[in-house]
């Protein structure tokens, strides 16, 4: 792949430090990155379409590498983004639409020497990439969407079993907490996003712990460590009489 792009570059302000990449894969699920400082035949900076045409020499290649080696890229399933600023008479910057940038990316697939249009999605437009929605505007109101209905349905489940205590605390820990904390470190939501993704599920797992469901959480927090945490203490002594 060097052999025939240079990726993407990000640099510092102050110029000292430089990142460089290609592409980041993931099993089958690869990303090729692009983007031009400037011109590539004068000082001034790089335009949409030769960012795009830069981009589909490194497709094309990566395609062609594939296919050499018994694979095969999947081009009808491919799609790409295109960043590109476009200002308002204040000054306030907002990504430009598919329409408004007017530009084609193809491939030709070498199997068949068959030329296929690449879909080009809305910077605005989510995909799931590694179970979590992204885009790169970085709106996430396809992930919030996601995750209100894994907690829904994690409540109807609760809510439609007969479980122990012992087992909700487990539902709770190892089901609910890991499938929702998941995708929060890559994502942003505001604290009522957040509040309202876990009402439901919340409350039904407290009502299957034995806790009143409208019991504030801080308090069931600190009773739950109070109650809780010195059988497990690590280094209290078996005989110290905590029950």
């Amino acid at each position: 792949m060097p052999q025939k792009t240079d990726g993407i570059q990000f640099q510092d302000p102050h110029l000292t430090l430089l990142v460089k990449r290609i592409m980041d894969g993931f099993v089958d699920d690869t990303t090729i990155w692009q983007n031009l400082l400037q011109s590539l035949d004068s000082d001034s900076p790089a335009t949409i379409e030769e960012i795009a045409q830069r981009l589909q020499v490194a497709a094309q290649w990566w395609e062609q590498l594939l296919h050499a080696t018994g694979g095969q890229l999947e081009l009808p399933k491919c799609f790409y983004y295109l960043l590109h600023w476009r200002f308002d008479a204040e000054g306030r910057a907002r990504l430009a639409t598919p329409d408004e940038m007017d530009l084609q990316i193809s491939i030709r697939q070498s199997a068949d020497n068959t030329e296929i249009d690449i879909t080009q999605r809305c910077c605005q437009t989510s995909h799931k990439t590694l179970g979590v929605h992204e885009n790169p505007a970085g709106i996430y109101t396809t992930e919030y969407q996601h995750l209100i209905s894994k907690s829904l349905n994690m409540a109807q489940r609760v809510s439609a079993q007969s479980i122990t205590r012992s087992e909700a605390w487990t539902a709770y820990r190892s089901i609910y907490l890991p499938s929702i904390q998941y995708s929060l470190s890559s994502s942003s939501f505001t604290r009522q996003d957040l509040a309202k993704i876990q009402s439901r599920p919340i409350h039904a797992l407290l009502s299957a712990m034995g806790f009143n469901q409208n019991m504030p959480l801080s308090v069931v927090v600190a009773r739950w460590h109070r109650v809780v945490a010195p059988l497990y203490h690590p280094g209290r002594p078996k005989d110290s009489g905590h029950h």
